[in-house]
């Protein structure tokens, strides 16, 4: 998407690459770099619903922690680009 701490630690799918970019604005961009950390798997968007598959055996206050940090982007990328 052309933002060096994103490119690196991220690889986006998209149909529509063009629709994708404008989607990802400065403010979603500010909000994935400050999860960055926190992500330990993969944000799917299919059929208007988003899905978070993480790679963790356990739990602790810890990972919830994370795994709230993460829901709450995503709740932000769908009230932005109100899917």
């Amino acid at each position: 998407i052309g933002v060096e701490a994103i490119d690196k630690k991220f690889h986006f799918m998209s149909d529509d690459e063009v629709k994708f970019k404008a989607m990802l604005n400065y403010n979603l961009q500010q909000e994935l770099k400050s999860i960055i950390k926190n992500l330990n798997g993969t944000i799917q968007l299919k059929d208007k619903r988003f899905i978070y598959k993480m790679r963790s055996e356990w739990f602790n206050q810890k990972k919830w922690d994370e795994l709230d940090r993460v829901l709450k982007f995503m709740m932000i990328i769908a009230r932005e680009t109100k899917i």
